[in-house]
């Protein structure tokens, strides 16, 4: 109960009381009824017999304006003039502050009678529940469930429910829910999102009487939904064909070193038109960041795989694998070292004898592939050989032939010759020469000069077999010529100066030779430092590519240092300068005594790179790229090919 008062104007001993209490309310119907009474308090004053009028405005709606049909109050009394119940509608959120006024008026202007008592004021009424809110909501990935609890203020109330998402707008939920709503948002909503995993999605709910009157304002809540996990692009198929023309013409498989792959990414579906951003091809451990390629010769056989990946915008990647097979191949190879030999009394006859083989190569049960041996001859000072042709075909079958015999005639008992043994299949050619002197014999002179064990052919003294000597090779007109040999046992010294022969190894991974003012030659056996090699440690980020791959390592022979290895880095990074990225360190013992800078060295794909070895042995990678020398992204799973080498003190 509130009372709000106000004292007569002409007698103070009365006091006009406006009593508010409130009454019930209607929560569908959204007003209370407010209990109002008139009262005249008066204390040793009274009267009787007068008119006095009665006025009431609440909420701006007069409801009383009359005289009181009494006309007369007691002394020291509380006298009800007027009491009843006004209707007062709340605001629609269900809050309603009443305005109260009246007045208490004796038309007689008699001292002892109250005059005007004016009464006024503002009568707050108990807020009523208006729209249901929402509880919990669970479930927030798109083509599944989402529930949705709701919180009512009366078990009448009904609610529409619908939602917003991207650019798809008042999406029905329910039309007609009680205390909860489930809905499942379309997986096609994704497309809304093309560049994230996840959205904003609004839910809005209306709240109804049982009468369908709307209560209330709109109530809404926003919640984020992901994209589910399923929702990647997808790879229709790696397409593969054979890129060297002449291998598919002949053979019509794959070859192992004969073979150039051209690899494509196909039938790409877009998961929701999200785009791809990327693309990776990778064979035989090289990466290629592009949705074709076309690989280097393949180096393996057997069954190969390729791998192909698409990542999209949202970072959604997918992968799809394939295997290939692939033939083995090796080139055509001689199983001994030929021989050339003249026949014992019949010098112009020559028997040249020679074992090899070539590769299978099978398309199905047929084979690809066949051998021809050829041997071809001229003159050693003839400047070139014949062109390979029937003629010189030498009778094989199959793919191998063991001690095959040649036997060439006419050949002049007094030139020496070169003979070319060629061993040639669909593909490639292996070759193997021999030199023929002459006719072996005591001893040739002539005016021009002395041929021993041979007939002369060039020079003063032309000689087959060792020659010794007490003293040393001198030559008085210019340089000395040494003609080296390269074989297994490593590099030996042939001939000086038209057939003068030295056996002696020149370098065996050990000795060197030495010349002195072009005129002398000498050996010296010294044995140079070689440490084999040692492992450096890598920087942060990077390792070795693989256990099939070497290990970042260097190795001091003499005054040189090599080093090797093949490098993966994890994680991208981007160097800001030529010292930012450290790949690794060099171990002490074995760095330049100043700061090296090599050459572009051999990145993945089309990728380069150089490196910096300082003093300390710090190794930094810089502007890898494609072309150029910008600072380009080292990708995760990037492949470095790290060969260099420097002298040090």
């Amino acid at each position: 109960m509130t009372r709000y008062t106000g004292a007569g104007s002409q007698n103070s001993n009365y006091t006009g009381i406006i009593e508010v209490t409130q009454g019930e309310q209607s929560v569908t119907g959204n007003y209370s009824m407010v209990n109002i009474k008139l009262i005249l308090k008066t204390g040793a004053s009274y009267y009787s017999q007068t008119g006095t009028t009665l006025n009431l405005t609440v909420n701006g709606k007069k409801v009383l304006d009359a005289d009181y049909a009494q006309r007369s109050v007691s002394p020291n009394t509380e006298n009800i003039l007027w009491s009843g119940a006004v209707k007062v509608s709340h605001n629609s959120d269900g809050t309603k502050t009443v305005a109260i006024s009246g007045s208490i008026v004796t038309t007689a202007g008699e001292s002892y009678l109250p005059g005007t008592c004016s009464m006024s004021g503002n009568f707050t009424l108990t807020t009523i529940p208006r729209a249901s809110s929402f509880g919990t909501i669970s479930g927030s990935t798109l083509g599944s469930a989402i529930s949705i609890a709701i919180t009512r203020h009366s078990n009448s109330f009904t609610h529409k429910l619908y939602y917003d998402f991207g650019t798809q707008k008042k999406l029905k939920i329910d039309d007609a829910a009680g205390t909860s709503a489930s809905f499942t948002p379309s997986l096609n909503l994704c497309e809304e999102i093309p560049n994230a995993t996840s959205g904003a999605l609004t839910i809005y709910m209306e709240t109804y009487s049982n009468s369908g009157t709307k209560i209330g304002n709109t109530v809404s809540k926003v919640i984020t939904v992901n994209v589910p996990a399923s929702v990647v692009p997808t790879i229709g198929a790696i397409t593969v064909s054979e890129a060297v023309s002449d291998v598919q013409t002949k053979a019509g498989v794959y070859v192992q070193r004969l073979s150039k792959l051209n690899l494509a990414i196909t039938n790409i579906t877009l998961a929701y038109k999200s785009e791809i951003k990327s693309y990776m091809i990778v064979f035989e451990d090289v990466r290629y960041p592009t949705k074709t390629a076309v690989t280097d010769f393949i180096k393996g056989s057997g069954s190969l795989k390729i791998t192909a990946s698409v990542t999209d915008a949202r970072g959604r990647t997918a992968t799809k694998e394939m295997t290939i097979s692939v033939v083995a191949y090796s080139l055509p190879a001689f199983a001994s070292d030929p021989t050339a030999a003249r026949q014992s009394g019949t010098a112009t006859n020559v028997d040249v004898v020679s074992s090899g083989s070539v590769s299978s190569i099978k398309n199905g049960t047929t084979e690809k592939n066949a051998l021809k041996l050829y041997v071809l001859y001229k003159l050693a000072t003839a400047s070139s050989y014949p062109a390979i042709s029937n003629t010189y075909l030498v009778s094989t079958s199959g793919l191998s032939f063991s001690n095959v015999l040649k036997t060439l005639t006419g050949i002049n008992s007094t030139k020496s010759y070169n003979i070319k043994v060629v061993i040639k299949d669909n593909f490639k050619e292996t070759e193997w020469e021999l030199r023929l002197g002459t006719e072996i014999i005591g001893y040739d002179f002539n005016n021009n000069g002395l041929g021993i064990g041979k007939y002369r052919e060039r020079g003063a003294l032309d000689a087959n077999g060792d020659i010794y000597a007490e003293g040393k090779l001198h030559s008085m007109s210019g340089d000395l010529e040494a003609v080296f040999r390269v074989g297994e046992g490593g590099i030996s010294i042939e001939r000086l100066n038209n057939g003068v022969t030295e056996s002696k190894p020149l370098y065996t991974g050990a000795t060197t030779i030495y010349a002195k003012d072009n005129r002398e030659v000498a050996f010296k056996d010294e044995l140079p430092e070689d440490t084999g090699w040692v492992n450096c440690t890598y920087g942060s980020g990077f390792s070795r590519y693989s256990t099939s791959h070497p290990d970042l390592q260097v190795r001091k022979v003499g005054k040189i240092v090599y080093m090797r290895g093949q490098v993966k880095r994890t994680g991208s990074v981007t160097p800001t300068g030529d010292t930012s990225t450290k790949l690794g360190t060099v171990p002490s013992g074995y760095r330049p005594a100043s700061t090296i800078i090599t050459a572009k060295l051999q990145g993945s794909a089309t990728n380069s790179f150089i490196l910096r070895i300082d003093p300390d042995g710090a190794i930094y990678i810089s502007r890898y790229n494609s072309g150029g020398v910008t600072q380009g992204a080292i990708g995760d799973g990037a492949w470095l090919n790290c060969y260099w080498s420097w002298l040090i003190d």
